[in-house]
């Protein structure tokens, strides 16, 4: 005997609207919260059905985002990568880091890197280069690149300075100036106090914006 089993799928961050409007609508039916990293079931009722069966260990775990969430891949142009760089290197200043290759902040910026063969992987670091190597050159006072050598076997950034080194006040001032570098307005200190995860948080909505674009 069939069993059939209606369940609405959703991004994680839209589940407490989307389960707010079934509510709503007096629609109980299973809600798939779909995130970066898992998959995770939600049931309006106690009532057990097959469906169930997939989650009996708990939420899904995945080694990386969904695959049609990917911003960029190994075959994008270099420039989609380029906001999402710049955001890493800004995170390494917090940490107050002095150097890094090229590859780790591949790493880092791409959060699904270790899913891609190898091939592919030097692809990605190659257009991280590039925009490593530009930012580097745009902001010469807080960054400077370096190529690779024969005694040095990978390309490299080094951090020069940090805001993190400034007073709090300083501190503000300096990452809205970077923040301004990469050509949107920067709102006055008095009207909002840009902190670092602000900065990200606008940085992460321009690769979004930039993903819908392509779409």
């Amino acid at each position: 005997m069939s069993t059939v089993e209606t369940a609405y799928a959703c991004l994680d961050q839209h589940a407490s609207r989307i389960r707010q409007g079934l509510d709503n609508a007096g629609v109980q039916c299973a809600l798939i919260q779909v995130a970066d990293r898992s998959i995770q079931l939600d049931r309006p009722t106690h009532s057990e059905s097959p469906l169930d069966a997939a989650w009996a260990s708990g939420p899904i775990e995945l080694a990386g985002p969904v695959v049609r969430l990917l911003p960029f891949d190994h075959d994008s142009d270099a420039s989609a990568f380029g906001a999402v760089v710049r955001a890493q290197l800004v995170a390494e200043l917090s940490q107050r880091r002095t150097r890094m290759t090229v590859r780790t902040l591949a790493e880092l910026a791409v959060p699904y890197f270790a899913m891609f063969a190898n091939s592919a992987q030097q692809q990605l670091i190659n257009k991280v280069r590039v925009n490593a190597r530009t930012i580097a050159e745009e902001e010469p006072a807080t960054y400077r690149y370096w190529p690779r050598t024969e005694n040095q076997r990978e390309d490299t950034v080094e951090f020069l300075r940090t805001p993190e080194d400034r007073d709090p006040r300083g501190r503000t001032q300096a990452y809205q100036a970077m923040h301004g570098r990469r050509g949107r307005g920067i709102i006055a200190s008095e009207q909002r106090q840009m902190d670092l995860l602000d900065l990200l948080a606008e940085t992460s909505d321009d690769i979004a914006d930039n993903t819908h674009d392509e779409e």
